[in-house]
C-alpha cells in the first residue's frame, strides 16, 4: 500500500531516473506476489489443499519485504 501511494506522489510532484527505476521494481516485485497468491489460490480449489510449501512462504515474505522497502525508498 505504501509503495502504490508513493508511486502516486511520484506522479503528480514529477519522476526522477532513481524513482523510476524503484517504481519499476515495485511493478516487477507486485506481478511476482500476484503469481504466487495465484497459484495459491488455485491450489486451494483442491478437496484437500496442500499445504504451503517453505519455498512459496519464503517467496511471499521476501515479496512483502521488498514492497516494504521498495515503499519507503520512494518516499524520501
Amino acid at each position: 500500500m505504501a509503495a502504490s501511494l508513493a508511486g502516486r506522489q511520484a506522479l503528480y510532484t514529477g519522476i526522477e531516473p532513481g524513482s523510476l527505476v524503484v517504481l519499476a521494481l515495485v511493478v516487477l516485485v507486485w506481478l511476482a506476489f500476484l503469481a504466487l497468491a495465484h497459484r495459491r489460490i488455485r491450489a486451494m480449489r483442491a478437496s484437500r489443499p496442500p499445504a504451503l510449501s517453505p519455498r512459496a512462504a519464503a517467496a511471499a515474505v521476501t515479496c512483502t519485504l521488498a514492497l516494504a522497502v521498495l515503499g519507503a525508498a520512494t518516499l524520501r
